[in-house]
């Protein structure tokens, strides 16, 4: 399968059309000038980078470039003299080619890097051919699968010669030469390597090689460690100054909302000061009397939890709720008129039949669209019960000051919200009859 590549490799390149490169930048070209040889392949911008870049790539051989070098140079000027060059005529005569050493640079100029065998040059000049083993091996494993940081690893005596030969191979024509080494391209000096040599060598590089990953490892844990460390102390400053915004942001809207109230404090003194006749009674008293009993079952309370601020407050009307946590809403409630029936008064004592309006309504203070504020503002109304009258009869009492309402405490409980009186059993016996009933309607057979 090689083989045919190789032919099918060479016959694409004496294939090839005439050349386009400038013959002004290919004439006479200087082998030795890696700029000079660049500078006359880019010359053809036609077909640069699809047809002769790929060529010139850092894992081909140099001898297909050195072919390629030459079939271009003497294509500027002598096109038929071109197509006589061939690889097999190339290598058996003396005609002038770019050296590898050359060829290594003007791929690197190229591609950003050299070839792959580029650290494999120079074997026969080799003082120490062990030491140019040790040298080439590594370096063209990294530039062959362009890892800079790839380690060599372990690998036994036939893997590493025969890859060790692979990269000389690119570099040297075969030998012609009779011997175990006819026909293979290998240096004219080549020497196979000592497998003792080269089991040592891989012996001590994997030593080397593990304590500088045992190390490395450390290095990065340790990183890890410390970057976990600044990230928590980073959150955890984060959450503090977030939490003390929220403190701060928490005070402010209470500090507000009390100045609110406090503009209110005069007239609910005056409401609470306000003294009733002893003998009679109107609306205005009643409502006093049955507020002041809103009062009493509702009493002013503040809850915190974390920034969020809970607070019940009462007013000439009844009571409200504030809170600072913007997903909640607020509730008003008030005590709004009184129609009395009738009423028997003596000695500070009073007995009424009366129609007391009550109404609670909720406010979604934080949302921002208004459409949706008012939409749900309406719901909560219909939740938290809107206006409502209610018929009572009762008793009332003057202290000297005020009257005050003798109530029963179903009556009292009357006068809050739904809310504040639910019934948990009750309210599930209504959602199991409203889901029994829908049932019921979409055909499904229900016992209701």
């Amino acid at each position: 399968m090689r083989v045919l590549s190789v032919v099918f490799l060479i016959f694409a390149i004496n294939a090839l059309p005439v050349f386009a490169q400038s013959p002004e930048k290919c004439e006479g070209l200087d082998f030795e000038n890696a700029e000079a040889i660049v500078s006359c392949l880019e010359s053809d911008e036609m077909w640069f980078a699809a047809r002769t870049k790929p060529q010139f790539e850092p894992n081909q051989k140099c001898s297909t470039m050195q072919y390629l070098v030459l079939k271009i140079s003497v294509s500027a000027t002598d096109p038929k003299a071109a197509n006589r060059i061939n690889s097999k005529t190339l290598s058996e005569s003396d005609a002038p080619r770019p050296s590898c050493e050359t060829l290594s640079e003007v791929v690197e100029v190229l591609h950003g890097r050299p070839s792959s065998w580029s650290p494999c040059l120079a074997y026969d000049e080799a003082p120490d051919k062990f030491e140019h083993f040790t040298y080439c091996l590594p370096k063209y494993q990294q530039l062959r699968y362009n890892q800079p940081n790839r380690k060599i690893g372990k690998m036994d005596c036939n893997r590493a010669v025969a890859t060790y030969q692979q990269a000389l191979g690119h570099i040297y024509p075969p030998r012609l030469d009779q011997g175990e080494y006819y026909g293979r391209a290998l240096p004219p000096t080549y020497v196979t390597p000592d497998c003792a040599k080269v089991d040592a060598f891989f012996e001590a590089v994997n030593e080397l090689e593990m304590a500088e990953l045992q190390k490395r490892y450390e290095e990065q844990a340790a990183l890890k460690a410390k970057q976990k460390a600044e990230k928590e102390a980073l959150a955890k400053e984060a959450a503090a100054k977030a939490k003390r915004a929220q403190e701060f942001n928490a005070k402010m809207d209470e500090s507000y909302q009390n100045a609110l109230d406090e503009m209110n404090e005069p007239a609910l003194a005056r409401m609470k000061s306000e003294e009733h006749p002893e003998n009679s009674i109107n609306p205005s008293n009643i409502r006093t009397a049955l507020i002041r009993e809103v009062w009493r079952m509702m009493p002013e309370t503040r809850h915190q939890m974390g920034s969020d601020i809970v607070k019940l407050i009462h007013t000439t009307a009844g009571f409200k709720s504030w809170t600072n946590n913007k997903m909640a809403p607020n509730v008003y409630h008030a005590v709004k008129d009184v129609t009395i029936k009738n009423c028997d008064v003596k000695n500070g004592k009073a007995h009424c039949s009366y129609d007391v309006t009550v109404s609670s309504s909720i406010d979604y203070h934080g949302m921002q669209n208004q459409q949706q504020r008012d939409v749900y503002n309406k719901l909560g109304d219909i939740a938290g019960g809107g206006p409502r009258t209610i018929s009572l009869q009762s008793g009332f009492l003057h202290n000297g000051k005020q009257w005050e309402a003798d109530l029963t405490y179903d009556h009292a409980r009357q006068l809050l919200p739904p809310e504040a009186r639910q019934d948990a059993d009750k309210a599930a016996e209504d959602r199991e009859k409203m889901n029994c009933d829908m049932l019921s309607a979409m055909g499904i057979p229900m016992m209701c």
